[in-house]
């Protein structure tokens, strides 16, 4: 590996960070692990600890006590500069949501949502899933939606090892007992109403207000999460 430093002045070498932070969802007691690798003068900024960027080592791993923060890496180089920035917040319930491009005559699915490796602290759980109408208006008909996770980035939803519930419009769907790793592809998919379109939203073409099959331009449902005690990992 190149090094760009002061003694380098020769070189042409660009800067370039690669920092891992894990969990970025944390439970209570938790640490949270940071391992970095980067090229050119390396600083870091740790908020709401840190005021200003504080110059480090061009690696290192390292845990800090859980809390919610933005850690800032940055590489400098010259007129170059590389960075990365990840947020790092407790476990908390959150909507999943795609949008609808993947369409066809009878239904439509988002493409594959990642939820990589580490994203979540290995004690969330997946409490349940909560669908609502995809409409403002009650009395239009809502299809049930389907929720898929599996490990394949193309087709979460095939393989023996795909996880597929069935949650019904305006209902909450409890799954605490199936043991759900959050990590890997997820998929939301249900059928289209009679003359629904779907897709992007067509800012030069917006539906009609008086629509009452208005253009579905997103699935979403709701993850409710929780963290186990600690020393439970399954």
């Amino acid at each position: 590996m190149l090094i760009c430093g002061a003694g380098a002045l020769g070189c042409q070498c660009a800067p370039h960070v690669a920092l891992h932070v894990s969990p970025q969802a944390y439970c209570p007691g938790t640490p949270i692990h940071l391992e970095w690798v980067a090229t050119g003068d390396v600083s870091l900024k740790i908020s709401p600890e840190d005021t200003d960027f504080v110059s480090v080592a061009n690696s290192r791993i390292w845990d800090l006590p859980p809390a919610d923060r933005s850690i800032e890496l940055q590489a400098l180089w010259h007129d170059r500069r590389d960075g990365v920035r990840v947020e790092v917040a407790r476990v908390a319930s959150r909507p999943l949501v795609g949008p609808a491009n993947d369409c066809d005559a009878g239904g439509a699915k988002t493409q594959p949502i990642p939820f990589p490796p580490g994203l979540y602290d290995r004690r969330a759980r997946l409490d349940s899933i909560a669908s609502s109408c995809h409409s403002d208006e009650p009395a239009d008909p809502c299809p049930e939606i389907t929720v898929c996770l599996g490990a394949s980035p193309t087709d979460p939803c095939a393989g023996g090892g795909a996880r597929r519930w069935q949650v019904a419009p305006g209902h909450t769907l409890d799954v605490s007992h199936d043991a759900v790793d959050l990590a890997g592809y997820w998929v939301l998919a249900r059928k289209l109403l009679p003359g629904e379109s779907c897709g992007p939203a067509d800012a030069a073409h917006p539906a009609p207000a008086a629509a009452t099959t208005p253009k579905m331009t997103h699935l979403k449902v709701q993850l409710n999460l929780s963290c186990a005690p600690q020393g439970a990992t399954s």
